[in-house]
């Protein structure tokens, strides 16, 4: 298939510092052929190309500065699912966000999983220490960017294709002698209490992997963005809570965040969501202990022993 293009938006590159800073990179690096096609066909001429992809297999990210001092994103997706999901979302979900509140998708190319973003100007939000006053309204507003996804269309309703129990049983065989008896009883209980609600729960558009480095705060304090749309699907909206509710670092030991935070999305959790919203956890803990196990992350892996530790504490406080 040829390269999409969508040259509408190229005014909207920013020529800022990343965004994220994955790994120290040299000023020479070389961007792969595949992207470098796709850049080239968009008619910019590369004179500086950074390597920001995260230190595991499949991350392929670049920071791109054309002639012009303009720069963008070049990014290979690892495969076709992150590539049609992450294009599907700018094409039809992040318009819903406004101009400057999350980049433009430049350029795909489906065959080589290849995609064009512009910059977002700022930093992640948690890079900086905020004043009190300054944090609530930037959490009032990730609220906001977060509800306004969420409600890019009109959201689903209809049976599960899964169940949690299901899903738990699955999970559990596959990190087989990792947890206590204790602990997969834990796992059962929280996915039977799932399957309670799950009916209940309506599909929205899910960003997928919301934590706060997702979030970008500009230079100025003024405007923040949302960024990283490869995990985003249908989804019951608590789904994308799940992260920055147990994940730790959005709000830890802030609940005033938390409260501006559901102020900006314009409501707290319903009943069913709050019910479910153990049952998403302890599903993520325990994908995140078999891939963290499988590829050597320990970060990943930590996430998910934290978050069972989390779950844990729930249980006996809640007896």
């Amino acid at each position: 298939m040829a390269p999409q293009h969508l040259e509408q938006h190229q005014s909207n590159w920013i020529s800022t510092p990343p965004t994220e800073q994955r790994h120290s990179a040299d000023p020479g690096d070389v961007l792969p052929a595949d992207l470098a096609s796709l850049a080239a066909t968009h008619g910019r001429h590369i004179v500086r190309v950074r390597n920001f992809s995260w230190p595991r297999v499949g991350s392929t990210v670049y920071r791109v500065t054309s002639a012009d001092g303009t720069s963008f994103y070049a990014k290979r997706h690892h495969t076709a699912l992150l590539h049609q999901r992450e294009v599907h979302a700018y094409q039809q979900w992040t318009p819903a966000l406004e101009t400057g509140h999350a980049p433009f998708l430049l350029a795909a190319d489906e065959q080589t999983r290849c995609v064009l973003l512009s910059e977002l100007p700022g930093r992640p939000l948690g890079a900086d220490h905020l004043e009190p006053v300054l944090a609530r309204t930037v959490y009032l507003r990730a609220g906001t960017l977060l509800r306004s996804f969420h409600e890019a269309e009109p959201a689903r309703h209809g049976p599960p294709t899964v169940t949690g129990t299901a899903l738990a049983a699955e999970r559990l065989a596959g990190i087989s002698g990792m947890l206590s008896r204790s602990d997969e009883d834990l796992v059962l209980g929280l996915a039977a209490d799932l399957d309670t609600v799950l009916p209940e729960l309506p599909q929205v558009p899910t960003h997928g992997d919301l934590w706060q480095h997702q979030f970008v705060l500009s230079p100025a304090g003024a405007s923040l963005g949302l960024l990283d749309f490869e995990r985003s699907a249908w989804r019951p909206a608590v789904r994308d809570f799940i992260r920055i509710e147990y994940g730790g670092g959005m709000w830890d030991g802030h609940p005033e965040l938390r409260a501006a935070f559901l102020d900006g999305y314009g409501r707290t959790l319903t009943l069913a969501e709050v019910t479910a919203e153990p049952g998403f956890a302890v599903l993520t803990a325990l994908f995140n202990l078999s891939w963290g196990n499988a590829s050597g992350n320990h970060v990943v892996l930590k996430r998910g022993w934290r978050t069972l530790e989390r779950l844990r504490g729930a249980r006996v406080k809640g007896r």
